[in-house]
């Protein structure tokens, strides 16, 4: 356990959770299903500036920086919605990796925790289609946005009829 202050988790403008200095964190909620995740970081995080983004997961300190989970239901998505959050191919290879039939709402749930992840560090509202999602073996995913070609990598988990996804960002070592 790490000492935290005692103080409320407030919302931004975009109703993301404003974490006290020296933690990152994510919320999420469906359902019958809540869900925090929270970290220390005594450095107080990423700095929200232009370089923020550059590789940002080949960290060697381990120093965690940024946090993006999200739950959803254990069903397809709503007739249409697929096509509005991925494309063609990656609703194809979600299939083959993903023997389910919510493939689709995992690709949705992966990109919703890349975008709780890096909406911290640049304040950036991105869309569906700006990220791309690759599923791994043993439930594991990688996605890449668009603008910069940042490559994030996250799992996938079922639990209590919700699917979760996780993406946790590390810092990079200097230089």
């Amino acid at each position: 356990m790490f000492d935290a202050p005692q103080t409320p988790i407030l919302t931004g403008r975009h109703g993301e959770p404003l974490w006290p200095d020296g933690f990152v964190g994510s919320i999420t909620h469906k359902e019958m299903l809540a869900a925090a995740a929270v970290a220390s970081c005594p450095s107080g995080g990423f700095p929200k500036d232009a370089g923020a983004h550059k590789g940002m997961l080949a960290a060697a300190d381990g120093a965690v920086v940024s946090i993006g989970i999200d739950a959803e239901p254990c069903a397809p998505l709503p007739k249409g919605i697929d096509l509005r959050i991925a494309t063609r191919d990656e609703l194809i290879s979600a299939s083959t990796m993903i023997d389910a039939p919510y493939s689709d709402r995992v690709i949705f749930s992966a990109k919703e925790a890349s975008y709780k992840a890096t909406f911290p560090l640049d304040g950036e509202v991105i869309g569906f289609k700006s990220l791309t999602v690759t599923f791994e073996p043993v439930r594991r995913f990688t996605v890449v946005r668009a603008r910069g070609g940042n490559v994030l990598a996250g799992r996938w988990t079922v639990i209590a009829g919700h699917l979760l996804c996780a993406v946790v960002i590390r810092r990079l070592p200097d230089g």
